[in-house]
Parts: structure tokens; C-alpha cells; sequence
């Protein structure tokens, strides 16, 4: 008997939580669980399915310092991070998604050891 349940596949656009347990990739100091968002794009890799998420005015609002600055460092913006499949659920926030004015022109994928967005500028 099969005693957990299967879990609902995302799709584009769909409210997303981050799960418990989960750390941001590149800045392990940093929790992300409970972090809510809107799933903007996924793709198959060897890894999973990266996730890039749109995080929401409440989650940006209590984003840590931490990690706002290791966002400056990298020089992404926190309104968006790429997550593996595995580490979000489908989420029951009713805010309405945050659109971003800063949405990158293209995305290039990376999943070496740690799934991470670059920005490539044309």
C-alpha cells in the first residue's frame, strides 16, 4: 500500500512554495522554505527539473539582508531564482504574481553541481 501521496505536477504560471529544508543554491546560508512565487519557466535537466520562480511582494519583502547581498555580489536580481523541481510544491497563496520589469532578454541554463541563472545581455 502506497501511504504518500503523489504529488501534482507543476506547470507555467502555477503558485509555488518552497519546501521545507531547502537552501538557496549558491548561498547555503540562507533558508529558503516557505518562500512563495510563480513558476515562470522549467526544463529538464540530469538533475531534475530547474525551476526558475518569481518570487512574490511578500516574499520579497522578507527576503534576508544576506541574501539580497549575495545577490548584489552576483549581480541577479532577488525577484527571481531557479529552483530544482523537487524542492517546490504547488502553493494555496492567493497574491497575485509579481510581474518583474527586470525579465532578462534570453536565459542560458547551468546545472553543474548547483542550478544557477545567467543573465545574458544582447
Amino acid at each position: 500500500m502506497r501511504t504518500a501521496a503523489l504529488e501534482a505536477p507543476l506547470h507555467e504560471n502555477d503558485r509555488v512554495t518552497v519546501k521545507p529544508g531547502v537552501f538557496a543554491p549558491a548561498c547555503p546560508c540562507v533558508e529558503m522554505s516557505g518562500w512563495t512565487g510563480r513558476l515562470v519557466d522549467s526544463m529538464p535537466s540530469d538533475v531534475g527539473a530547474l525551476c526558475m520562480v518569481e518570487w512574490d511582494s511578500a516574499t520579497i519583502g522578507r527576503m534576508p539582508d544576506d541574501y539580497r547581498a549575495w545577490c548584489d555580489i552576483e549581480e541577479l536580481g532577488p525577484e527571481l531564482a531557479m529552483l530544482l523541481g523537487h524542492q517546490l510544491q504547488k502553493s494555496t497563496s492567493e497574491e497575485p504574481p509579481l510581474r518583474s520589469t527586470i525579465w532578462p532578454r534570453t536565459l542560458r541554463y547551468e546545472a553543474v553541481v548547483q542550478p544557477r541563472m545567467l543573465v545574458m545581455h544582447s
